[in-house]
């Protein structure tokens, strides 16, 4: 297999990536699910045909590997934020229940 079809898979990969982290921004998750999904046959694709090790290819794991790494940090950033909005609807919760015992 040359180069440039190996380079292919992992240019898509990329290219998901990239979609996902501009919907995750959009706070868009559904769509970014279904990129996972696509990803994920992707990433299967990769696995089997097990890209040569050049250059390029190093250069396309590592801007991949980034980007993972992006996702992640705007999932933890997102499921911060949501905890932090879950314990503020506990205690406006909470509030309630002691104004409505006390009446």
């Amino acid at each position: 297999m040359n180069a440039t079809k190996e380079k292919k898979p992992l240019e898509i990969l990329q290219n998901l990536l990239e979609q996902q982290i501009t919907m995750a921004h959009k706070g868009n998750y559904k769509k970014v699910e279904t990129l996972a999904e696509q990803a994920g046959e992707v990433i299967k694709q990769i696995t089997l045909t097990n890209p040569a090790n050049t250059p390029d290819t190093k250069k396309l794991y590592e801007n991949v590997k980034n980007l993972y790494k992006k996702l992640e940090l705007i999932f933890t950033t997102e499921k911060t934020s949501v905890k932090r909005q879950q314990q503020k609807a506990n205690n406006v919760h909470k509030i309630l229940n002691v104004y409505r015992n006390n009446l």
